[in-house]
């Protein structure tokens, strides 16, 4: 079972990329030992959701991004990242990656 907040998203395994604030879903292709390979998920925005904005802030303030969805749109085969093992977890130059979710998360307060 993957957490997520995409729409449709097929079964499979995925990963997703930590951000300083942002998240990014990746789709597990490959799997050895010591490293994982993984592609790009595409994403559509999602009508059903939208976001709310008050004043504040830089230009305003999102209170409702934590209830943000996605609608899958495939997986981006030409853009392959082999992540590996290592004493942070699975990572690739520097940046963490988390099994089991595929989340799309955008920061609209950043």
């Amino acid at each position: 079972m993957t957490d997520t907040n995409l729409k449709g998203l097929p079964e499979g395994e995925y990963v997703t990329e930590i951000g300083y604030s942002q998240s990014y879903p990746w789709k597990v292709i490959k799997r050895t030992a010591h490293t994982v390979t993984v592609v790009p998920v595409l994403y559509a925005r999602d009508p059903e959701w939208k976001p709310e904005i008050i004043p504040g802030g830089f230009a305003g303030h999102c209170t409702n991004q934590r209830q943000q969805t996605w609608l899958y749109a495939g997986i981006d085969e030409s853009s392959p990242r082999t992540l590996r093992w290592g004493k942070r977890g699975l990572t690739h130059k520097g940046v963490c990656y988390v099994e089991g979710r595929a989340d799309y998360h955008y920061d609209y307060n950043f």
